[in-house]
């Protein structure tokens, strides 16, 4: 059983909007937010009773960036805060329930096309479980390196688009599949995109 999930990993957005939903539920009228430090605190003191760093809930919350991973134990105690056995629990919800929303980020994260360098990488993912990396061509173009659990792109694919925003699908033209043009390809179509980072 794998230690460190990727930051990526779109169940880990999910769960994030449900421990925010959660401790709005649950917190007095004094507790502050959680977009606060005093809220941080709160959360991890008086509701998690487990060690948990500061730094690890501002991360995961979108108040302080830089994380690739985090530790399976805990997604474990999030998961057992809005009410799951565990993090497979949990991830098994999503997986099963039709509907399940992404997390929109608060910062509404933009990647632009024209902002990009040739050669430049974008790591993607959406629910349920679709993760690719993307790499910048040029004139809005992007060519498929990587490509996990998905049938409509392969290595190799072209797609163009201009924008990428966290909660919002990509619908990209000019899509490229061996020799073949599409008109297009909608990427994330319910739930929108729920990570991208340029690498």
């Amino acid at each position: 059983m794998a230690t460190s999930i990727p930051a990526s990993t779109p169940s880990i957005s999910v769960l994030i909007k449900a421990v925010t939903s959660k401790y709005n539920e649950i917190k007095s009228d004094d507790e502050k937010p959680l977009d606060t430090t005093e809220g941080i605190f709160t959360l991890k003191d008086k509701y998690l009773n487990a060690k948990i760093s500061d730094d690890t809930l501002r991360r995961l919350l979108g108040l302080k960036s830089g994380y690739k991973s985090v530790r399976k134990f805990t997604l474990d105690v999030l998961s057992q805060f809005v009410g799951y056995a565990d993090w497979e629990d949990f991830n098994a919800h999503c997986s099963d329930t039709d509907g399940v929303q992404s997390y929109i980020n608060t910062q509404k994260a933009t990647i632009v096309s024209a902002k990009l360098s040739i050669g430049d990488r974008v790591e993607l993912s959406w629910l349920p479980d679709r993760r690719c990396v993307l790499e910048y061509k040029g004139k809005n173009k992007y060519e498929v390196m990587e490509i996990h659990n998905s049938n409509t792109l392969a290595v190799s694919d072209t797609l163009c688009f201009s924008t990428i925003t966290i909660g919002k699908p990509i619908q990209a033209d000019n899509l490229v599949k061996n020799g073949v043009s599409y008109q297009g390809v909608v990427l994330g179509k319910k739930d929108g995109i729920s990570y991208a980072k340029v690498n």
